[in-house]
């Protein structure tokens, strides 16, 4: 065995350990509410926090961004917050920050070694759940588990493995020595895990009496293990020849189950496909219930605990394979005791059964399941959940009474409204292609349930019957998506079947309306799923979706959209988008003279009738005219797809008091679209999009006084009394001149000025300066930033002027300073030269006063004169006498200049 498998082993052993003592980290509870703040009162926390038997699959997902992540950085969790009515939080060794109120995000940031975010959340019905995520930090990581500290620590003693910061055995023992008080470990809704055996442990034992437990699994056609749950255990024991149940459990979410049993009975244990609610049955002997027994005798000793160890169930067999369909119908069964809040009634389940395809059947609530092995893309019968599931939503249906359909063969890429009307058009009721009710029935019924007059009601009928259960079944996959994603074909938005079908009930392309199948599942699954798209932007979630559609009486997709647009009058045209693309509504209606249109000339109305049927379109119109959201025309039982609004009926729109003439109207038209069969059967209405148009009005303005003037329109003849809408258009240094920016009105105003500065004076009511006075720029200097050389001027008022002036340096033996900015500088001498007219001395004299005498030098030719490079005086006898100490230069005035010369 490899590391990966030793330590995949003991993970295994920690879990089954964990559902041995029975916490979950998901528990709900019905009870009153805090009115006042709408959180979870104190009683409500207290009950959610114990472990109670109102245990069902109510879902708060904890969804986390990063396993792993660096200890310096908050790490980023959420819930999902689907239907949380309020909720509250509690932590422990961890800070949580909600990112946004009311987001349910939380970034979290460790403080300890452990540390778990406990989120109490209630929903419908006063039902609180809670729903937990845990840490486990290091010095430099932090690793986040859904399941629990233990998974959390695990998590980083897998990692630690890996990178030989542990050997497995280091590994081991750090997680056998974990200890962690009251921690809840999570068993409601923990991740499907592979284990190898069942074997497990106990941690206490009644006295008198033995325990024997296990973990259950089963093993899918592609070898993977899943937990077997929910499904009845039964304790035997074998006397004269016959197995007699001494007693029976079921088993857990996490396929755990554990009984006490009287000392010293030699027992084994069977395992059936179901429970006492849901049962897959032998179509043979009497439907005797599928039942998998162990292989095994275990004898029960007193005090002590009997560990069963079973191989894991696998798709060899019949009762096997009613194993997997029992896991499917219950995992259907749980979402409907979840959304309803009671269980629904028994079904039995019959495997295998001799027919063409899979049927529900309303007579004894009875599921019949056919065998067939699938092509290689598709699964086997038995492994086809979304067949299952869809056939025990057909159950659901028969339940709460939404289903009236008399069923019989059907195609859901069809409207088979027009299918059953095309059987009575032919003339033809033999060799249907899909063996629907009529056919050949017209032969053998003499009192027919489906006449010619009822083919639309029927086709409306049966095709909601059909696709409510198919959105059903994957709604609750995806509710239950965290258990059974690694389940093939099962937890995505396709239909898949073992009949080598699978179409995607989102992106659906078939637009056959109302009498479709597939139209209204792809309808159905956009109002509830939260993937927007140009044409969708509801999602009303799993519990909205369920109180919409299990209505009693709601037979038809006209029926649900009653209710939806009953329910959700705000989202009335949010959902017109998804109705006309499956063409349930008309396409959105357009003005075919838009160009025109005026207040004295009315808008004509176009419109695709749509209906997706050939025998059945959209044929009876109500349009409606909307300004501000306020209906204020409405025209009913209009039989063609064009209208044409009379004078009348235009001036009645346009003429309404609350218009502004001088604006422009808006006004939102839709169509309501219904389809009568002319037999008293009526479906619909379906709201189309709105089209929005404005119209203007022409308008003259007359003047009427300094105050107002008056709008006249020229289309209704309506005069409206405005304000002037003033605005100062022009000032000088006289006046300011205002003017109404709608007429001609205008006024000017005489400046009330007052003193500002020596320069300016300034008007007191709108602030306009004047000048008084030319600026003397010898207020103030500036150095110039960017020049060294230069400085500004400025005057008194603060204006500068803009050509920057040279500084003016007066100069000192050691810096020169600018008379007017005070900048400052070393100062450099630069000398000028003097002869003492003796042809042997010069001076030596800088601005700032250093003075110094000189011998002169210079050079000499035999037989010319000879003058002194510096001072230019001719030298005596035209020569340079070397210099001696005794003639050197002679004493300046002043003491030496420190700093260098220059020359």
């Amino acid at each position: 065995m490899n590391k990966g498998n030793r330590i995949l082993k003991f993970v295994s052993l920690f879990i089954s350990l964990c559902c041995l003592v029975g916490m979950m980290s998901i528990v709900i509870y019905a009870t009153e509410l805090n009115k006042e703040n709408d959180n979870v009162d104190y009683d409500a926390l207290q009950l959610a926090k114990q472990d109670n038997d109102l245990m069902m699959n109510v879902r708060l997902k904890p969804i986390i961004s990063a396993p792993v992540s660096d200890i310096l950085s908050p790490v980023r969790v959420s819930f999902d917050n689907t239907d949380v009515l309020s909720y509250s939080i509690e932590t422990e060794g961890l800070s949580a920050i909600e990112v946004t109120s009311g987001s349910m995000e939380f970034d979290i940031t460790t403080i300890e070694e452990y540390g778990v975010l406990d989120v109490y959340a209630t929903y419908a019905d006063d039902i609180v759940v809670k729903s937990s995520i845990y840490t486990y930090c290091n010095e430099n990581t932090v690793y986040v588990s859904e399941y629990s500290k233990k998974n959390a620590l695990e998590r980083y003693l897998e990692n630690a493995v890996e990178n030989n910061v542990y050997t497995l055995e280091e590994a081991e023992e750090i997680w056998s020595g974990f200890s962690c008080e009251g921690e809840f470990i999570e068993s409601e809704i923990q991740a499907p895990f592979n284990i190898e055996t069942t074997e497990i442990m106990a941690t206490s034992i009644l006295e008198g009496e033995g325990i024997i437990c296990g973990t259950l699994t089963w093993t899918d056609d592609s070898g993977t293990i899943h937990p077997l749950r929910r499904v009845k255990v039964g304790i035997y024991k074998r006397t004269l020849g016959v197995n007699w149940r001494i007693a029976s459990t079921f088993t857990d979410n996490t396929g755990f189950f554990s009984l006490h049993v009287s000392e010293c009975e030699d027992v084994f244990i069977g395992v059936f496909a179901g429970d006492d609610n849901v049962k897959v049955k032998s179509p043979f002997l009497g439907f005797k219930y599928k039942v998998v027994f162990s292989e095994y005798t275990y004898d029960v000793v007193e005090g002590e605990v009997t560990t069963v160890s079973l191989p894991s169930i696998t798709m060899d067999s019949d009762d096997g394979q009613a194993i997997q369909i029992s896991q499917a119908a219950l995992t259907a069964r749980d979402f409907v005791w979840a959304m309803n809040n009671e269980r629904p009634s028994n079904v039995k389940i019959k495997y295998p059964v001799e027919a063409d395809n899979c049927y529900y059947s309303k007579i004894g609530n009875k599921i019949n399941i056919i065998k067939r092995v699938g092509d290689s893309r598709y699964p086997n019968s038995y492994a086809s959940w979304d067949t299952i599931m869809h056939e025990y939503g057909h159950h659901i249906q028969n339940d709460l009474n939404t289903s009236g359909s008399i069923g019989d063969g059907h195609s859901s890429t069809i409207n088979m409204a027009d299918h059953y009307k095309q059987h009575y058009v032919d003339n033809c009721f033999e060799g249907c292609d899909i063996e629907c009710y009529l056919n050949d029935k017209l032969l053998d019924y003499s009192l027919l349930i489906l006449t010619e007059d009822k083919c639309k009601r029927e086709g409306d009928k049966i095709a909601w019957s059909e696709a409510w259960p198919t959105v059903f079944a994957i709604m609750a996959q995806d509710y239950y998506s965290l258990e059974l994603s690694n389940i093939d074909t099962v937890t995505d938005v396709s239909y898949t079947s073992y009949r080598e079908i699978d179409y995607n009930i989102e992106n659906a392309t078939i637009n056959k309306g109302e009498a479709c199948e597939r139209s209204i599942m792809a309808v159905l699954w956009d109002i509830y799923d939260n993937n927007y798209e140009p044409h969708d932007n509801i999602a009303i979630g799993y519990q909205a979706f369920w109180n919409l559609s299990t209505i009693e009486g709601t037979y038809t997709f006209s029926d649900f959209m009653q209710n939806f647009y009953e329910e959700y009058p705000e989202y009335q045209y949010r959902i017109a988008p998804i109705l006309e693309k499956y063409a349930m509504a008309t396409t959105t209606p357009t003005v075919s003279n838009i160009e025109s249109i005026s207040i004295n000339t009315p808008a004509t109305v176009t419109w695709g009738a749509q209906g997706g049927s050939y025998h059945y379109p959209n044929n009876r119109f109500s349009i409606i005219v909307y300004h501000n959201n306020e209906v204020i025309f409405r025209k009913d039982n209009i039989s063609t797809n064009i209208y044409a609004f009379s004078i009348d009926e235009w001036r009645e729109i346009f003429l309404k008091d609350e218009y502004d003439c001088k604006e422009g109207i808006n006004i939102d038209i839709a169509i309501v679209a219904y389809q009568d069969d002319g037999e008293s059967y009526t479906t619909g209405p379906y709201y189309s999009n709105l089209q929005t148009i404005t119209i203007n009005h022409n308008y003259r303005y007359e003047e009427t006084d300094g105050t107002y003037h008056s709008y006249i329109c020229e289309d209704c003849g309506r005069i409206e009394n405005c304000e002037h809408n003033l605005g100062c258009v022009d000032v000088d240094d006289e006046k300011r001149y205002y003017a109404c920016f709608e007429c001609e009105y205008a006024y000017s105003v005489a400046h009330n000025y007052i003193p500002y500065n020596s320069c300016y004076e300034k008007c007191s009511e709108c602030g306009y300066k004047n000048q008084i006075a030319e600026h003397d720029y010898t207020y103030a200097y500036l150095p110039n930033p960017d020049d060294t050389e230069t400085h500004f001027a400025y005057c008194e008022c603060g204006k500068k002027l803009m050509t920057p002036q040279e500084h003016s340096f007066i100069q000192s033996a050691f810096t020169d300073t600018c008379e007017f900015c005070g900048i400052s500088k070393n100062h450099v001498h630069y000398y000028t030269y003097t002869p003492c007219g003796d042809g042997e001395t010069h001076r030596k004299s800088c601005a700032c006063g250093n003075t110094q005498y000189q011998q002169c030098f210079g050079m000499t030719m035999p037989g010319q004169l000879s003058r002194c490079s510096m001072c230019r005086q001719i030298l005596k006898g035209g020569l340079i006498l070397p210099l001696g100490e005794e003639d050197a230069v002679l004493p300046s005035n002043k003491e030496d200049d420190p700093e260098e010369e220059t020359e």
